[in-house]
């Protein structure tokens, strides 16, 4: 849950036919869409390959389970005393205390582990009103678990959710590691005509 006000982009079908390309924007590819964000410095896309029909980043579905991504600027929780993504996390848990844990602190369990060269936090939270949603309504199925794949890359931090109604951590760290493996990122402003190029062929990058 974030209490974070997050920036809604209007995705459009890219035409580059203006003079002025856009700095965010959706290609369509054979199975979906292609996100692009060409800001200053961090340019990257995210390959929405099970969403054929809406193409926003907010939430999208991985292996058929819908995912929630957002990114933030790194240095709003780049402070001493602990590690950004600690920060990040912390920021997080007082916020879902404070309103949703009813006075009780939330159970949190979370490890820090490396993913494809870079340092990301794998943590959750339970529900701690699980039981009492299930014995109220028992034709209901509530998420047991919520699971954050957090991890920092140039000057943004990135984030992936997903509310588990199993509460299987293997399910989640599989779906999670799948949605960031989505992600593509360039060391210089992306190309669009390349990147179109590359999508009528059937590729996602022209790296």
């Amino acid at each position: 849950m974030m209490k974070i006000k997050l920036i809604l982009f209007f995705f459009t079908l890219v035409v580059l036919t203006s003079a002025q390309e856009p700095q965010t924007g959706a290609i369509k590819t054979k199975n979906g869409f292609l996100l692009f964000f060409n800001y200053p410095g961090n340019a990257f896309t995210l390959n929405l390959n099970e969403n054929p029909k809406t193409p926003t980043a907010q939430f999208f579905t991985v292996n058929g389970k819908y995912v929630q991504f957002q990114h933030v600027a790194k240095k709003e929780f780049a402070k001493k005393g602990n590690s950004t993504l600690i920060n990040f996390m912390k920021w997080e848990t007082d916020y879902i205390n404070e309103n949703f844990a009813k006075g009780k602190d939330i159970e949190l369990r979370h490890e820090i582990l490396k993913k494809e060269g870079y340092t990301g936090n794998l943590w959750s939270y339970k529900n701690t009103l699980y039981k009492k949603m299930k014995k109220e309504d028992s034709t209901v199925t509530p998420v047991i678990r919520t699971y954050y794949f957090d991890f920092v890359h140039n000057d943004l931090i990135f984030r992936f959710v997903y509310a588990s109604t199993t509460g299987d951590k293997s399910e989640a760290r599989s779906i999670l590691i799948s949605a960031a493996r989505k992600l593509t990122f360039y060391d210089k402003k992306i190309d669009l005509q390349r990147l179109q190029n590359a999508v009528l062929k059937g590729e996602t990058t022209y790296l």
